[in-house]
């Protein structure tokens, strides 16, 4: 599956996960050191580059089903070794690691990535 069809679904689930909660944003979640690294390594993971990832803010909120979704900003470098810029992504942290939903590639990603971790109550 390609990364738009990634962050298309990603975006979906997020949204199907507000719907059941009426919409209603959910609460300020503050994640431990541990579950902060959790979200590091595994964005990382999916980036060109690991070794050049310099995170930003990263928060998140827990929606009335329990799940813990985390938003934030990661800058890194690209193929021809620069920085691109921070960029943000969002997930899903879950016992077992965090699954990075997506990385924001295109302007239009970057905006619908922020508006919809808004959405869903964290603040990046």
């Amino acid at each position: 599956m390609g990364k738009p069809c990634f962050f298309v679904v990603g975006l979906a689930l997020v949204a199907c996960m507000a719907l059941r909660a009426e919409a209603q944003p959910g609460v300020p979640y503050s994640l431990s050191e541990q579950e902060i690294s959790l979200v590091q390594r595994d964005v990382t993971r999916s980036m060109k580059d690991p070794d050049s990832a310099r995170f930003g803010n990263i928060a998140a909120a827990k929606s009335g089903q329990g799940a813990v979704i985390v938003c934030g900003f990661v800058n890194g470098k690209n193929s021809f070794g620069g920085y691109t810029g921070e960029v943000p992504f969002m997930g899903i942290l879950k016992s077992s690691g965090y699954l990075v939903l997506d990385i924001a590639s295109t302007e239009n990603e970057y905006r619908a990535m922020i508006k919809t971790c808004r959405k869903e109550g964290v603040a990046i």
